[in-house]
């Protein structure tokens, strides 16, 4: 065993400890004690289960409950003589665990009794009932979902001394026989092609499963041989395991898999007296980076490649002596229950970040712009706390068991509580008293003068001092050209073109595509500060990559798209339609890809929606569709995804709606006189989420439609006779309008701006000031525009005016 001296150095870890978790966003109150959690595998989602058998979905931006769903059976009679006998005599049950499938699209719910619940999560506010399983004879001791043979299946075990397997109509594929004692947790994982499944007994015991019926592969004793679970890193190649022994002792170890031994023991539990069981470490792991623990109402930390422990918190106190945790997917957000039924959100920088769009954060987040990660208090860095104990800090312990600082603790974790009567005190004197910034920061780096004149700080003081102001400016840098500068405290900024910008759009009109390696290169769109492209190979043209590049911040490189996901096609049946779109996701690419098929006979279609998230690497299944309407999609006009609707034009006169939110497909018509031309007509999302807009250009006039639940009002009549008449078009004579039709060559969001093409010209229009500009004119050598793709940054950045004085910020 390679065990390090809990008395050695202090661990160095190659990365920062910013990394860790530190900071408390917000404290939820649950209702009923807390029994298990799991993070959506790509969202802030966090699935809870309790005491009550109740399981809610939260999301943690808002910190909304957005699902709950009580226990109930959902069909007793086909339930065993045995189980109903167990509910009659008490009724009463608890979640004993809950997880989302890898995918995110199921939930799976174990109970104290017999039984588990499948769902499907559909949107935001629902979920579906898919089956509920018998699942075990007496409590369900823990579920997780596999995928044996790329089939989804979920495997549970439970006090009957069994673990199953069973797929998602609830028919049961495997039963493994073999533990001598109930069955406390298990850990499916598969290495290249080989599909297993770890499980661990209340004697003990390891055992390890193939998915056959020849029996157990591994029988060894766990460290402390009592209650353990195990959890691999994120990826896939170490396996760690944690538990307490009937004597509460608690073992963190990380296994060598190839020898069945211990090669990795971690120090810093503390001894209990012998034959004293208080409860069972919890312990989840960061990425490939960082174990933590719950113990002795503290969350502890290990770095992977040392055995000492790295950091100890108490995240402004209220955990139970055995805290249950859970990281989500990119280790920057932990949950820890608390001891009033609740869980806390712990964060770190780059946590808090992902929860900025949200704008629901603490405004003690942002009244400390500044991290104190240079502090050194006793030789330990210090990351303030920021909920519930404002003020306050939490000490990241690296030579525990040393004795903390008992000013930043409130008490000594020695003693293995808080003493109540010291944190009281210091509440209380440091109630009303915020950080002095000067004091902890060093002042020649940080003093306010350095960076903005004397008579604009008290105008800072002000934007910094106004939660509401100050979220919606750090909402809004999203690129790095987007420009706060002093004049953020105005109400508009009315700035001429500054030299920043004018830099980006000379790089931009230099911009050459022969940074991709000399491969011809096609825009397909552009979304969020993004284009997407394909490139092509130069050997064999029919090969193609696609690619998603941001030219604003050409740094960040070329972000490769896997290969669009192969759709079977039938015999009978052909492609209509194989289309991209991009998703609004927060500090993320998503792209959503629509394939239809349909039959020869045009009986029926079937849509086939795949997403890719950035960092998956495969294209997932999201939405199947059958319809037995007739899909006929046209390429005139583009497909426009808003608010999770794909409208798309079909046929001559019809808009397909496919609501990827309620899994329908709908249709309705153009309106009366309107019909599909060549460029004259375009798509483009509406404010309202339940409304498209379509433009129709007709001569020298522009019709916008706003479509709104089942009717089609016009909005708008735009006349450009007079505005074309004052400005010189090549290829364009205003007496024959025939000579050179206008044609709309794109519609930005919300019908704003609209990009047409007269003659040898490509204009603008801007509907909200009524201006129309010649944006480009061709060269002679030029045979057509082409398409176009605005792209788009802010500016000028607009807030809301200041509340004091709302006259004084103009």
């Amino acid at each position: 065993m390679d065990q390090l001296s809990p008395s050695g150095p202090v661990p160095q870890p190659s990365w920062s400890l910013d990394i860790i978790p530190t900071k408390v966003v917000c404290t939820l109150s649950q209702g009923s004690n807390v029994t298990s959690m799991d993070f959506h595998p790509c969202h802030t989602l966090l699935l809870v289960g309790s005491a009550n058998g109740e399981f809610t979905i939260w999301e943690i931006g808002t910190r909304e409950r957005l699902v709950s769903e009580p226990f109930q059976i959902w069909n007793m009679q086909a339930c065993s003589a045995q189980f109903q006998c167990v509910v009659a005599k008490d009724p009463s049950m608890a979640v004993s665990q809950v997880t989302w499938s890898p995918d995110g699209y199921m939930i799976g719910v174990a109970f104290t009794k017999h039984l588990i619940h499948l769902y499907a999560y559909e949107h935001q506010n629902k979920t579906r009932e898919v089956v509920e399983i018998e699942a075990h004879s007496g409590e369900v001791n823990d579920i997780a979902f596999s995928q044996p043979n790329k089939q989804l299946c979920v495997v549970t075990c439970g006090d009957d001394k069994l673990i199953r397997v069973w797929d998602m109509h609830g028919q049961k594929i495997y039963s493994f026989e073999g533990h001598e004692a109930p069955v406390y947790s298990i850990c499916p994982h598969h290495i290249d092609d080989i599909q297993f499944i770890f499980s661990t007994s209340l004697d003990g015991k390891l055992k390890a499963w193939f998915y056959d019926n020849v029996g157990s592969r591994v029988d060894f004793d766990v460290p402390g041989k009592w209650c353990t679970t195990m959890l691999y890193s994120a990826d896939g190649t170490r396996l760690f395991s944690c538990g307490t022994s009937k004597q509460g002792d608690s073992h963190l170890v990380e296994w060598n898999q190839s020898e069945g031994s211990v090669k990795r023991s971690y120090s810093g539990f503390r001894k209990k007296p012998s034959g004293v069981v208080q409860g069972v470490v919890q312990f989840d792991i960061a990425r490939n980076h960082i174990l933590a623990a719950g113990e002795d109402n503290q969350i502890k930390f290990w770095d992977v490649d040392n055995t000492n422990m790295l950091a100890c918190i108490e995240a402004g106190g209220a955990l139970p002596s055995f805290p249950r945790l859970r990281f989500n997917k990119e280790g920057n957000l932990l949950a820890v229950t608390t001891v009033d039924s609740g869980f806390k959100i712990i964060a770190n920088n780059d946590g808090l970040k992902s929860l900025l769009s949200f704008g629901n954060l603490p405004s003690e987040v942002f009244r400390s712009p500044y991290e104190a990660s240079a502090m050194k208090v006793s030789g330990a860095p210090v990351v303030s706390g920021i909920s519930p104990n404002i003020g306050r800090t939490d000490h990241l312990d690296r030579n525990y068991p040393a004795k903390p600082s008992p000013i930043l603790n409130g008490g000594d974790p020695a003693s293995g509580s808080i003493d109540k009567k010291r944190r009281i005190s210091e509440e209380k004197s440091d109630k009303g008293k915020p950080w002095d910034l000067k004091e902890v920061l060093n002042p020649q780096k940080f003093r306010l003068d350095t960076m903005l004149e004397t008579d604009q700080a008290s105008k800072v003081s002000k934007v910094l001092d106004d939660d509401d102001l100050l979220r919606e400016i750090i909402i809004r840098v999203g690129f790095p050209t987007t420009l706060v500068r002093a004049a953020l405290v105005c109400k508009r900024c009315l700035l001429n073109k500054p030299q920043e910008l004018a830099a980006i759009i000379r790089s931009l009109l230099g911009y050459s595509w022969d940074a991709y390696r000399g491969a011809p290169a096609n825009f397909l769109c552009s979304r969020n500060g993004r284009v997407f492209i394909s490139l092509y190979d130069q050997v064999n043209r029919s090969k193609f990559t696609v690619g998603a590049h941001s030219l604003l911040c050409p740094e960040r490189g070329l972000t490769v798209v896997p290969p669009f996901p192969h759709v079977e096609i039938q015999d009978g049946y052909s492609r209509t339609m194989n289309d991209l779109f991009s998703v609004e996701e927060v500090n993320d690419l998503s792209l959503l890809h629509v394939s239809v098929v349909s039959n020869m006979q045009r009986t029926k279609s079937t849509v086939h929606v795949h997403m890719w998230r950035h960092g998956d690497g495969v294209w997932r299944t999201y939405l199947t569709l059958d319809t037995d309407q007739l899909l006929d999609p046209r390429r005139e006009p583009k497909a426009v995804l808003a608010n999770n609707k794909i409208y798309i034009a079909s046929a001559q006169s019809d808009i397909v709606v496919f609501d990827l939110t309620a899994s329908s497909i709908s249709m309705f018509q153009l309106p009366q006189g309107v019909e599909y031309g060549d460029r004259d007509t375009m798509l483009a999302q509406a404010q309202d989420a339940s409304g498209v807009y379509l433009i129709h250009a007709k001569k020298l006039q522009l019709h916008i439609w706003l479509h709104k639940g089942d009717n089609w009002f016009l909005v708008d009549t735009i006349c450009l006779r007079e505005m074309v008449a004052n400005m010189w078009i090549p290829g364009y004579r205003v007496e024959d309008e025939s000579y050179a039709p206008l044609r709309i060559k794109h519609v930005g969001d919300y019908a704003e701006c609209i990009f047409l093409e007269m003659g040898r010209c490509a204009l603008q229009l801007d509907v909200k000031c009524m201006q129309l500009r010649k944006v480009y004119i061709m060269a002679e050598e030029e045979v057509c525009l082409g398409d176009i793709h605005p792209l788009k940054m802010i500016w000028p950045p607009i807030f809301p005016a200041l509340k004091d004085n709302p006259a004084s910020s103009k």
